[in-house]
Parts: structure tokens; sequence; C-alpha cells
């Protein structure tokens, strides 16, 4: 797939051999924040006006008719809808035209151009010798058949799965992870869906020889991409762990004295013997001198490309430690490059450390002290026989409460916490991030892991 701009609008786009695929990011259109700036979503809170713009801008430099872009009302299933010619008159080009319930489209007529709206769901296109399609996929939609529907329907020879949250992102429930057991091993790390990764075998179990994903989570590259709260979505996806407040997209513009004054006032309230662990997911990798100058030591990465990429650029200036979710596939990459791994809760994990690990490797295990179903971590009473099977040293464990408003909720998961820790003589428990860092503290924390607090 190559980067393509036009007239501030900037796009993927794949070439399906007989067609191309264009998929979107949220630069270059004309709506104002949460919804910034290329929403072309009608049923959000948007301001219409702002929609309708943003949608002939698209058509414009993709050098398209809006009037023959056929678009439904998605509903996360397997339907398809077929066109042979324009939708009349078109939901696309005048908002609040009769729509029909549908997350995919067929056509066959050139010049058609079907599109999807996503958030965090995969866009799927395909195309064959009886037309193309454009596929919303989320996993309801993959489990109920949307990609077999699609590729038979067109006799499908290429496909491009463009953005959509990533396994680094998706964490899921038994019910999400149950409908795909069956696709085998390497779809799934724990609770982690890898849903490109679920895409794709289902397009090659439907006979589709060439598949290109673009490989971008949209969750983490919020910069580009619009998120389910701004799209207005009113749910996000099952079981998610994205349910704490973050930062809308990278951070420009640090002042580096602002935090380094937030820092010292969080370090003078911590004293010497807690460590301050900068979260460098929201910082781009031009501003991160901003942090070495604001005095940060300490800073967690949450995705393997991102922390080679800092630590390459700017190496000795920080210790660098990795806290997003661990795959097994990324532990041989991810370990020379930390010094913690602050969540290791699989024994896929777990045996990839015995084959990568060394007498330096030091891990934290993640423990889902509050029970939570659907949440990653090893579960308290399984934690001495986890650690006892661990082939690397466990220096300590972590934990990531229930977000709540009130700091004070997470005090009793904090407390038990330590409790495990010194109940299988562990030292290191990294709690608290910008909400509760001051809870965790009280209740022992020795890394309290930091990013809005100190940022704004």
């Amino acid at each position: 797939m190559e980067w393509h701009e036009r007239e501030g609008l900037r796009w993927l786009e794949a070439d399906l051999g007989t067609a191309r695929a264009a998929f979107t990011t949220r630069l270059g259109g004309v709506s104002e924040p949460p919804f910034d700036r290329l929403n072309l979503g009608i049923l959000t809170d948007d301001a219409d006006e702002a929609v309708v713009e943003n949608r002939q801008r698209l058509a414009a430099a993709l050098g398209l008719d809006p009037a023959r872009i056929p678009i439904g009302l998605q509903v996360h299933g397997g339907a398809l809808a077929f066109h042979s010619g324009p939708q009349g008159p078109s939901p696309f080009a005048q908002p609040g035209s009769e729509i029909v319930e549908v997350d995919g489209h067929v056509v066959s007529e050139p010049g058609l151009a079907p599109l999807v709206f996503v958030a965090d769901c995969l866009p799927v296109a395909l195309s064959g010798p009886g037309g193309v399609a454009m596929l919303h996929s989320g996993w309801r939609g993959l489990a109920a058949g949307i990609l077999a529907a699609g590729a038979g329907a067109v006799g499908a020879t290429d496909a491009a799965i463009g953005p959509g949250i990533g396994p680094c992102c998706y964490e899921v429930g038994d019910e999400v992870l149950g409908a795909f057991s069956d696709l085998g091993d390497g779809v799934a790390e724990g609770r982690m869906l890898d849903l490109p990764e679920v895409a794709r075998r289902l397009l090659r179990e439907a006979g589709v020889d060439r598949v290109e994903s673009a490989e971008l989570c949209t969750s983490c590259r919020r910069e580009l991409f619009l998120t389910p709260v701004a799209r207005g979505a009113r749910r996000a996806w099952p079981g998610s762990r994205r349910g704490r407040p973050e930062l809308a997209g990278l951070v420009h513009g640090i002042d580096p004295a602002k935090v380094r004054s937030n820092l010292e006032r969080v370090r003078e309230t911590v004293g010497e013997s807690v460590e301050v662990l900068v979260a460098a997911k929201y910082v781009p990798i031009e501003e991160m001198g901003a942090l070495a100058e604001a005095g940060v030591r300490l800073v967690g990465e949450n995705r393997q490309q991102d922390l080679a990429a800092k630590r390459q650029r700017w190496g000795e200036a920080f210790e660098w430690d990795f806290v997003g979710n661990l795959q097994s596939r990324k532990v041989k990459q991810v370990l020379p490059l930390c010094r913690l791994v602050h969540s290791v809760a699989t024994d896929s994990v777990l045996a990839q450390l015995g084959r990568h690990g060394g007498p330096e490797t030091e891990v934290l295990i993640e423990v889902n002290v509050a029970g939570e179903e659907g949440k990653g971590g090893v579960a308290p009473e399984d934690l001495p026989a986890f650690v006892e099977r661990c082939p690397v040293e466990v220096g300590g464990l972590m934990t990531m409460p229930p977000f709540s408003e009130d700091p004070e909720a997470s005090r009793p998961h904090f407390a038990r916490l330590a409790e495990l820790a010194a109940a299988n003589g562990l030292r290191r428990l990294s709690m608290g991030t910008s909400q509760d860092w001051a809870v965790a503290v009280e209740e022992g924390a020795t890394i309290i892991r930091l990013g809005t607090a100190l940022f704004v």
C-alpha cells in the first residue's frame, strides 16, 4: 500500500489489480474537535454541514462522483447489498435519504465506489472477475461470514485489509475468542485478539490468493484515525482494554519546563524509593528530546516497533521499559531493548522467555487483581505456580485496576497486589497511573506510570 495526499487529505491506497482501494485518515476535513477533521459519519454529534463538506472533499480527492458512492447503515452483521447502479437518491451525497441496514457492498458496474465507515473495525476491500466489494469487518461480521460471502460474490482474487485495531490493543472476552477458536494458534495471545490475522485466515479459507494488510493500529495511531468516541459510537468493542481516559493523539509541542515542574512535584511527593516511569506511547520520536531536557530518565513504551525506533534515536538518554501487552512472537525483539517487561501474563510468553531470555532478563507479572472478565493478567490464585514456571527472574508484579474517576476505588486493588508481592517474595510493584498514582504510592508502589499528569 502507498500513501497519497491531495488538498490536505491523506489516505492509504491499495492496488487490487482491476481496482484500487482507499483507506482514509482523519486528516484534511473541516470538522471541529473531537471529530477533527475528516469525519464522514452523519450519525454522530458532528455538524451535518461539516460531514457533507468532508464527503465532498473526499470524493473530489479520489476523482469520484459523490452520487456513485454506495453506503449503508452498518449493524455489525454479515449482510451484503448488491449494486448494479448508483443509489437513488444517494445517502452519501444527500444525507437523510433512505438507507439500508448492511455491512458490505458488492458492485459490478465500473465507477461505483462502495464505502464503509469504521473506527476500529477492519475495512476489507475485495476484487475479482465479478466486481469489487467493500466490507465493514468487526468481530461479529467476521464471525458471521462476511468475508466468505463477499469473496464468493465477486470471485475474489485480491484483498486489502485496511487499518483497524491491532493485537496490541484488542483485549476480548471468551465469547469473542470462542468465535475464532477453530482458526488455530496465532490469532490470539491470551485475551489479545489479532483481528487482522483472523481476517487473513478467513480470506485464505475463502480462496483469496493475494492479501495485503495495512498493519496500522487505529487505537495506537490516533493522530491518523478517529476513535470510537470521536465517531460518536455508543459502544466500542467487547472486553476492550481501552476503557480509561487517554490522550486523544500524539502530544506535540511538549514544554520541557512544564514537564520538569510536574515531575519535580511528583518526585517530592513519592520520594527517592519510587521510580517515575513516563509513558511515551503518545510522544512522537522527535519530541523525546523534550523529555530528556525535562529530566525524565525512565520511559515506558507500549509497542515493540516504537520502542526500537525511539531507542535507536535516543539510546542512552533514557532507561527503557516495555509496558504494553507482550505477545509471544515479539519477545525476542523486545528483550534486548528494555530493562523491564511489565506485562508477562501467558504461558506462551513464558515459553519464549525460556528461549530468548538470559541471566540479565527481569520481568513483572501482570495480575488481574479485580478478576475482571475479559481482561488480561494472571489470576491471584494462579500466581504462585505462574511465578514458579517463569524461566527468568520475576522482579515483581503489575496491575491495572478497573478505571474510576475516584482514585480511592483503586486502593483495595493496590493493597491486594502488595499482599501478593509480599507473599511471593517479590520487591517491585508497578501500579498507579495519572489518576491514581498517589494512592498507589501509599499502598507500596515502587514504580508509577505517568502520562497526562506530566504533559498537561
